[in-house]
């Protein structure tokens, strides 16, 4: 599942981690932009609405201290923050924790870990859907259609599979991933290929 709709803001004066953290984070579908300094930020945060920031502290006009302190302190739209410095301090870190940062991250960083920081504030938040959860959800609702397509009651499945008609209702919810076996059952009565029921499926992030 993409999140085109999800904005993040990477703050960071070097244009080496702009591109690359840009590129990784854009792979997964989200929306990114770039900014260099302190300065560039505010005005972004406030045409853009971005969601999260991924930001460096040191940068070369002023600390990125100040702007967590001054987003903290207004009453106006709130990012989420993610810092990855590469001059981290025990100080940095106690008061960004206070001030609400979610991650505090330490350069070089690796780009899975990068991927994993903001899938973790995402998920968090309830923005995107775990690809194991997506995928359950995508092979019930396909069941489910093809089910349909055959004129075919629950009932009817059931006596002709052999499972009952609350295990075939949770499958086709999504609540339930079927085994294996009970895939292969289905996808006979239903005269679906089982590799039809997966075809261009896009996993979540």
């Amino acid at each position: 599942m993409y999140h085109r709709s999800v904005r993040i803001l990477i703050v960071d004066h070097d244009n080496q981690t702009q591109h690359s953290f840009a590129d990784t984070l854009e792979c997964l579908g989200l929306t990114v932009k770039t900014a260099g300094t302190v300065r560039e930020a505010p005005e972004a945060i406030a045409t853009d609405k971005y969601y999260l920031l991924v930001m460096e502290l040191f940068l070369s006009d002023e600390s990125g201290m100040n702007l967590i302190r001054d987003l903290a302190a207004s009453d106006n739209h709130k990012p989420k923050i993610v810092i990855v410095t590469g001059q981290p301090s025990l100080s940095t870190v106690t008061e960004s924790m206070q001030l609400g940062v979610r991650n505090y991250l330490t350069k070089p960083i690796a780009t899975a870990e990068l991927v994993e920081a903001v899938k973790t504030v995402l998920a968090e938040d309830g923005l995107i859907v775990h690809s194991d959860k997506h995928l359950i959800s995508t092979l019930g609702h396909r069941l489910r259609i093809a089910r349909q397509t055959n004129d075919m009651t629950m009932k009817q499945l059931s006596q002709r599979v052999g499972i009952s008609q609350a295990q075939i209702s949770l499958i086709e919810a999504g609540q339930s991933a079927p085994s294996l076996n009970t895939l292969c059952r289905l996808a006979r009565a239903l005269n679906v290929n089982i590799p039809d029921l997966f075809k261009n499926y896009q996993s979540g992030l």
